[in-house]
């Protein structure tokens, strides 16, 4: 056999590399078209795009809905004459395949992983504001664009997080999971209706608390004079309020759906017969 072409070992490395970090399990070879399929695993693997991505997406499904695969080393030859693959069309084509299958069976892996990168971020560009403000016990003016930026990245991580926590609670109405990932587990956990209402009323406190002697003197004389870091940090918990509670909604329909589904899942189970005894008038 021969070795593949740089390029395209290239994308497999990256894909597999991709899938690995997303479902957990290790895979070499993504768009092997050399398979062997049990009958009674098409069910769990079904539907399945046409076209080259065809192999990526089987793999993606497998992997990620935990079926068993064993990947047995063979020997490649590059074929003659033209091949049909395009590098960055079908390479674009992938990667889609990919994420469609995360999103279908851990989506919260993909928010999860959206959000670490966003946390990594917004810390990153606010130690230097953080260590002048320690140092100074002030900010200089400058330090407003970093530290937009890091409360935009900060509340988008919360939402991302919330996000992952409601999709799985929705996946879980239709898909019985073997198991959960820790992380989803714990912020599952943490972000329950009663802890993202508390959050949203300690959020939204804070900010009022932040923002209160600006609120007074505009009301006293119709002037403002508060540090404009105190507006922005107000502006970004309430932004996290807002989260709070859009999630607390949310996983109250989830739950909702939950107990609609059982109760209409014990209904099919069960034969119900319906006696009704009518008062018939009699003659005396």
């Amino acid at each position: 056999g021969t070795m593949l072409p740089p390029l395209r070992r290239l994308g497999n490395t990256v894909y597999a590399l991709l899938l690995g970090s997303l479902s957990g399990q290790a895979v070499s070879d993504t768009a092997s078209g050399m398979r062997v399929i049990r009958r009674d695993a098409l069910a769990d693997l079904y539907p399945l795009p046409d076209g080259l991505h065809f192999t990526p997406a089987m793999s993606a499904r497998a992997i990620m809905s935990d079926i068993q695969i064993v990947e047995v080393p063979m020997a490649y030859a590059e074929r003659v004459g033209e091949s049909k693959l395009r590098v960055l069309r079908d390479g674009v084509r992938f990667l889609m395949s990919i994420s469609d299958a995360a999103l279908l069976y851990h989506p919260s892996r993909l928010f999860g992983m959206a959000a670490v990168a966003c946390v990594v971020i917004g810390v990153l560009w606010g130690v230097y504001p953080a260590e002048f403000y320690l140092r100074n016990h002030s900010l200089e003016g400058w330090m407003i664009y970093r530290l937009l930026l890091c409360g935009l990245l900060l509340t988008s991580a919360f939402g991302l997080i919330s996000a992952g926590v409601l999709s799985d609670q929705i996946l879980s109405l239709v898909y019985r999971r073997r198991h959960a990932g820790f992380l989803s587990h714990l912020f599952a956990r943490l972000l329950n209706r009663r802890r993202s209402t508390v959050l949203a009323g300690l959020a939204a406190a804070a900010a009022v608390a932040l923002v209160w002697p600006g609120l007074l003197q505009y009301l006293q004389d119709g002037q403002v004079t508060i540090h404009w870091s105190r507006p922005v940090a107000a502006v970004f918990l309430l932004q996290v309020a807002l989260v709070s509670v859009i999630h607390t909604v949310m996983r109250r329909i989830v739950d909702l759906w939950k107990s609609d589904l059982a109760h209409a899942s014990r209904d099919e189970h069960e034969e119900v017969d319906v006696v009704i005894a009518a008062g018939v008038p009699t003659m005396e």
